[in-house]
C-alpha cells in the first residue's frame, strides 16, 4: 500500500545533464560585444583636486552673521545685576551654613525603638544605666515599685495556661 507522500511530484522538471555544461553554454550564447566598456558616467578633469577649495569657499560665503540684541545695554545695569547676584548668593550660603541641631527631646521614642529593633543592636544593662542621669534612675525605680510580686503572679496565672508552660 503506497501513500500519496511517496508518489508526490512537485511539477518542476530539469532536463538530464542540464547543469553539467551550463557555464560553457552560457558564455557561448552571451555576446560580449553588446556590453559597453564604460558605464556612462564621467568626471571632469581635475574635479577632485579643487573640490576642497570649492567646498570651503561655498560654506564661508553662505554664513550670514545673525543680529544680536543685547539684553542689558547700559554698563551700569550690568554692575548692579552682578552685585545683586552676589548678594543673593551670600545670603543663601549664610542661611544654609547654620543648620539647627536637634536635641534628644526632638527624637520620638518610637523612632528610637524602631532603630534598635531593626538594627539588631545588642545593649547591656550597664551600658544603658551609664547613659541615664540620677533623676531618670529614680523614675525607673518608682515605676518598678508599682508592680508588686503579688500583681505579677496573679497576672501570670490569669493569662498563661498550663499547656504553654509545659511546651516552653
Amino acid at each position: 500500500m503506497s501513500s500519496k507522500k511517496d508518489t508526490y511530484t512537485h511539477g518542476f522538471n530539469v532536463p538530464d545533464s542540464y547543469f553539467e555544461n551550463f557555464e560553457a553554454r552560457f558564455f557561448k550564447d552571451m555576446n560580449l560585444s553588446e556590453i559597453p566598456e564604460n558605464g556612462g558616467f564621467t568626471v571632469p578633469d581635475g574635479y577632485f583636486e579643487a573640490l576642497d577649495a570649492r567646498l570651503n569657499t561655498a560654506s564661508t560665503a553662505s554664513e550670514v552673521q545673525p543680529k544680536v540684541i543685547q539684553l542689558i545695554r547700559n554698563k551700569h545695569m550690568r554692575y548692579v545685576a552682578a552685585i545683586a547676584a552676589c548678594a543673593i548668593l551670600i545670603v543663601s550660603l549664610v542661611k544654609n551654613s547654620s543648620p539647627s541641631v536637634g536635641t534628644m527631646a526632638d527624637i520620638e521614642l518610637t523612632e528610637i525603638s524602631e532603630y534598635i529593633e531593626t538594627e539588631n543592636l545588642d545593649f547591656d544593662t550597664f551600658d544603658v544605666l551609664a547613659l541615664l542621669q540620677e533623676d531618670e534612675l529614680t523614675d525607673l525605680n518608682t515605676q518598678n515599685q508599682y508592680i508588686t510580686d503579688e500583681l505579677l503572679e496573679s497576672y501570670l496565672f490569669d493569662t498563661l495556661d498550663d499547656a504553654t508552660l509545659l511546651t516552653e
